[in-house]
């Protein structure tokens, strides 16, 4: 591969828009998966509230009771299978991020390599210019005394 500084520049511009891209997903799919523990801690405590309780005036407080049960025990059930979808899905966005991050490490390592080069064929470039001549002892001695 050409180490064009250029290119080099858009490549990093590129994977740097791709690794910030990929940790905002990272940071979604965090917060989904923070949404669906918390509908899950929400649908726990509504299953034990509606749990039957002493005091509770005949069948059809029951009835009623056993209904929602069931229902919140199926909202568990999905919570349960969103939970086991968004730590999935936080898991596959961590990696994507991290790759991505790999990948503009590795561009930044090309720029640096080609930064090096550069400077290294400069100095040498410097080194193969012809010395200039020294001046000669008179001409020194003037300009020293010409102040």
């Amino acid at each position: 591969m050409a180490r064009d500084p250029r290119r080099l520049a858009r490549m990093l511009r590129v994977r740097t828009v791709a690794r910030d891209l990929a940790r905002a997903d990272q940071l979604r799919a965090a917060e989904q998966q923070h949404a669906a523990t918390d509908l899950a801690a929400r649908l726990d405590a509504l299953h034990h509230a509606v749990g039957p309780q002493t005091g509770m005036a005949g069948g059809l407080g029951l009835g009623a009771a056993a209904f929602y049960r069931g229902r919140l025990a199926d909202g568990r059930i999905e919570a349960a299978r969103r939970i086991a979808a968004t730590s999935a899905a936080h898991d596959a966005a961590r990696l994507a991020a991290e790759a991505a991050n790999r990948d503009r490490q590795a561009v930044e390592k090309l720029l640096d390599r080609a930064r090096a080069d550069r400077a290294a064929a400069e100095a040498r470039a410097l080194e193969d210019l012809p010395h200039a001549p020294r001046p000669s002892p008179r001409l020194a001695r003037t300009l020293r005394n010409s102040g």
